[in-house]
């Protein structure tokens, strides 16, 4: 007797399953998404991406930042605020920052 209530169970419960799927496929289908097209919606040109990020390990709360814009930007609060360092510098866009592991003073860019 077990057997057959869990087996009417079963039966029913695909049943109801086969009955959505259409409705879901009628969802899915090209029409409803034919008036749809591709577009970019991230950013459109190099400022706001952040391309490396190097922390003292001397002193956690100072960190670099370098911006794929051609920026780098200091904090000495672990982020509250930053500085930008790098402005006088011509560049394009900037790729990578590290401190100089004998001078912690030395920033590569």
């Amino acid at each position: 007797m077990k057997k057959l209530l869990l087996f009417a169970a079963l039966l029913c419960g695909t049943s109801i399953l086969f009955s959505q799927s259409k409705t879901e496929k009628d969802n899915w289908s090209s029409e409803n998404f034919s008036n749809l097209k591709f577009r970019n919606i991230g950013p459109a040109l190099m400022s706001g991406r952040i391309a490396d990020v190097v922390i003292n390990p001397a002193d956690e709360s100072q960190w670099y930042v370098a911006v794929g814009s051609g920026g780098v930007w200091k904090t000495d609060n672990a982020g509250n605020t930053f500085t930008p360092i790098f402005d006088g510098e011509d560049c394009y866009s900037t790729g990578c920052v590290t401190i100089d592991p004998s001078n912690d003073q030395v920033i590569w860019v």
